[in-house]
């Protein structure tokens, strides 16, 4: 059996090189979960890893919208909570025609609403009630879903 030793200095060195290469990483929340990112991350790299297309998503950081053209310049640091969401695509240019069937029945008006958009449920529904639509389809970001049974619920607000 033969053993190699490396001069002590060699050793120190490489310890140095490991401990150097070991990034400390920065902490931020991305869309409710915590994550870990390297230093200098940017919005479009951390896009990027996550292989999203930087062209249909919009991104909110510390509660403020990241212009596009500012995703490749705005580091990302520690602490920060991200929320990214997809855009929702569609419509029609002949809304004449525009009409969507279920069990034989056509409705003609549809509304997509988001809750991150409203102040509270209470704008939410009159929001809705407002725009007149046979159909409403509510995106819900995060919601009461029995954490707080007392809490107010987005469901309370809608009507069936």
């Amino acid at each position: 059996m033969t053993l190699a030793f490396e001069p002590a200095i060699t050793n120190s060195h490489n310890l140095a090189t490991r401990a150097a290469s070991k990034e400390i990483m920065i902490s931020v929340i991305l869309n409710g979960e915590a994550r870990q990112l390297s230093p200098g991350t940017t919005v479009h790299a951390m896009l990027e890893q996550l292989g999203l297309d930087t062209r249909k998503v919009a991104v909110e950081r510390n509660l403020e919208i990241v212009p596009k053209s500012a995703f490749a310049a705005t580091a990302l640091a520690d602490g920060d909570k991200i929320e990214v969401v997809h855009f929702i695509g569609g419509g029609r240019e002949d809304a004449a025609e525009d009409t969507f069937t279920v069990a034989k029945r056509t409705f003609t008006s549809r509304l997509l609403v988001g809750t991150g958009k409203y102040k509270d449920f209470d704008e939410t529904r009159r929001a809705i009630e407002a725009s007149g639509a046979q159909i409403v389809t509510v995106a819900i970001r995060r919601t009461n879903i029995g954490q707080d049974a007392g809490a107010p619920n987005l469901l309370d607000v809608l009507p069936p």
